[in-house]
């Protein structure tokens, strides 16, 4: 009973990119003396249970969005980025996620992979297969975690971002926009530039989650990696 109802991740996961949202509604349609006025308990309740809602939603929304559409046509996976040269627009605008693995890495990796799972090619299977077996080392699976909470919470503020940018647009061309000393035009630019901060991050963190997974792999003994 005297646990939190909410994991740090619930908090930095859902609850923020929630509040993002919903803060950014209010002001927009409501006007900011709405949120600087003294809700009861129930309706700080009220508000916890729909910023977390929000953020469940924004969370699919964003792995559906940005993960599996954005990034994976635009960019290509950590997966698939980790074993292919840098080029083009790509290299200039995002060099430390198209950097490629040291090709030694790349080697062993590809060569365990074929050997243990007959998986000697870069792409999904390659990495479902080792993640799998790297996650058995519990200082390995103690750091994927880590990094997968924080690409999880810099994708979710990245969108949460973009729609906090779109609701104070809409809010401020119909007039209902009400946001204290700050016009919502310069709420739109900082919740861009939060959005853009925040993918780079988001970047920073995915393509951190895949070297751990394939490093890892790359360096544990054999007996380590072996199928139980």
């Amino acid at each position: 009973m005297d646990a939190l109802p909410f994991s740090v991740y619930d908090f930095f996961g859902y609850l923020a990119a929630g509040f993002v949202v919903l803060v950014a509604a209010t002001a927009a349609f409501l006007g900011d003396a709405t949120i600087r006025s003294n809700p009861s308990l129930i309706e700080d309740a009220l508000l916890i249970v729909l910023a977390y809602v929000a953020g469940q939603v924004i969370s699919t929304i964003s792995r559906t969005v940005l993960e599996r559409g954005v990034l994976a046509r635009a960019l290509g996976s950590p997966s698939d980025r980790l074993f292919s040269a840098s080029d083009g627009w790509r290299a200039r605008l995002f060099p430390g996620y198209v950097e490629p693995l040291p090709p030694e890495i790349q080697a062993r990796v590809l060569t365990r992979g074929r050997e243990q799972a007959g998986v000697g090619a870069p792409g999904r299977a390659l990495f479902v297969h080792c993640y799998a077996r790297v996650r058995r080392d519990e200082a390995i699976a103690a750091r994927l975690e880590t990094f997968l909470k924080l690409h999880a919470f810099c994708r979710n503020m990245t969108l949460a971002g973009i729609i906090a940018a779109v609701l104070l647009l809409l809010g401020s061309l119909t007039g209902t926009a009400q946001t204290g000393q700050l016009a919502p035009g310069v709420w739109v630019a900082i919740a861009l530039a939060t959005a853009t901060g925040m993918f780079y991050r988001w970047l920073r963190f995915y393509r951190h989650f895949a070297v751990e997974v394939f490093t890892g792999y790359a360096e544990l003994p054999d007996d380590r990696l072996a199928a139980p």
